[in-house]
């Protein structure tokens, strides 16, 4: 079961040339998709990716509460989003329904569902590399 609450959120800005923070978002979504295969059904013990011309290492964004459900928890960078202040996506006991949660956040980032989180995001690291250029 994947419980999630919708809203009316803005639209982001376009960022820079790293492209649109909801491409990047997708992008790495299914990055994660692609671990979760080579993690959990092929059994190899990470996954990396190239990103351009580098390899990249994957982190899990599924996990397992102590003695409760699977959730996958969404980043951009390092930084964790949310809909209305809830960041978590319970998934369920069951390992397998992982993949299934994923395509369930792929569509609420093409419907927009996060870019109120991914606008406050984007401005404060925009806001943070113009600090660290001038200071």
């Amino acid at each position: 079961m994947i419980s999630f609450a919708m809203g009316n959120l803005n639209k982001p800005n376009a960022s820079g040339s790293h492209g649109h923070p909801r491409d990047k978002l997708m992008r790495s979504l299914g990055y994660q998709k692609e671990a979760y295969e080579a993690i959990e059904v092929n059994g190899e013990k990470d996954f990396s990716t190239m990103v351009g011309c580098t390899s990249k290492k994957i982190r899990p964004w599924w996990f397992k509460e102590a003695g409760g459900p699977y959730g996958i928890r969404v980043y951009y960078g390092n930084r964790v989003l949310d809909i209305n202040g809830k960041s978590d996506v319970i998934v369920g006991d069951e390992k397998a329904m992982i993949p299934k949660a994923i395509d369930w956040l792929l569509e609420q980032v093409e419907a927009g569902a996060f870019d109120q989180s991914l606008n406050k995001v984007v401005e404060e690291m925009s806001a943070r590399r113009k600090q660290a250029e001038t200071g």
